[in-house]
């Protein structure tokens, strides 16, 4: 009968001793689990943080040498002139600024958007674009035509007067010119534009074709290009990069990110 008793207490206190490991277990899978959990954590929060930082020195460089306006709204506006001659200089700082973060951090900053410096109307996908930054040629082509229609106003030097404007065929452009002296003509519901000054001599070509706006300029002006009444998509809009502008590579925790700078 002792014997029996003992055998009991003893197999009471194995049952006992793996209910104390089970548990062991659990607490230390529940703590690694949260401390997992802790340490994606803090490297989200670190990403987020220099994320959003790298894109804010992004907008400062463009902000301040780009020398691109924009105005976002139902309209949205970029006013530039053309040629810019803020090509090398802002290649140069956005070169630098990536040289910059690449040393301390593995984030880049596409510095190709440099050569044509598009810019997406989201969440329209309307870009806006340069066929090369510096040159004379500015394009705006949407995806789906989503808004109502193109307002270009230029701005030249040059004196203008009754016949400047020259505008043809039946299209969703509207073209206001002004000139030296108060000069100024315009030219409304068109598709391609011409504007002369007042000798006659060709200034700025502009045309609409399979819904691509095309400007292009013999010599050098103000410009600014309005996509006018966007269509309501039912969110907020913003002007960014496209979508490979910041690369951030943090491959010791696995995380790897492209995505767009927001400009404004």
């Amino acid at each position: 009968m002792a014997k029996i008793k003992g055998m009991f207490l003893t197999l009471g206190f194995f049952i006992v001793v793996m209910i104390f490991l089970g548990f062991a277990l659990i607490i230390s899978n529940s703590f690694k689990t949260s401390r997992e959990r802790v340490s994606d954590y803090i490297v989200f929060e670190k990403v987020k943080v220099l994320d959003e930082s790298t894109q804010e020195g992004f907008r400062n460089i463009f902000d301040s040498v780009s020398g691109i306006t924009i105005v976002k709204g139902s309209t949205v506006s970029f006013t530039e002139e053309l040629p810019n001659s803020n090509d090398v200089h802002f290649k140069n700082n956005l070169t630098n600024y990536n040289g910059f973060i690449n040393s301390s951090y593995n984030i880049n900053i596409n510095t190709s958007l440099s050569e044509n410096l598009a810019l997406w109307i989201r969440p329209h996908d309307i870009k806006y674009y340069h066929v090369d930054f510096g040159d004379d040629i500015i394009r705006v082509q949407p995806r789906t035509l989503n808004f109502n229609k193109y307002k270009v106003d230029i701005i030249t030097d040059k004196v203008l007067d009754g016949t400047s404007c020259s505008g043809i065929s039946s299209g969703k452009l509207d073209v206001t010119a002004k000139g030296a002296g108060g000069t100024s003509c315009s030219s409304s519901s068109i598709a391609r534009f011409r504007l002369y000054d007042n000798a006659d001599v060709l200034l700025v070509y502009v045309n609409v074709s399979n819904d691509v706006l095309t400007i292009d300029s013999e010599i050098k002006i103000n410009v600014t290009t309005n996509i006018v009444s966007l269509n309501d998509l039912g969110k907020e809009v913003d002007i960014k990069t496209d979508d490979t502008g910041l690369i951030i590579n943090f491959s010791e925790y696995g995380f790897f990110k492209k995505s767009a700078i927001r400009v404004v």
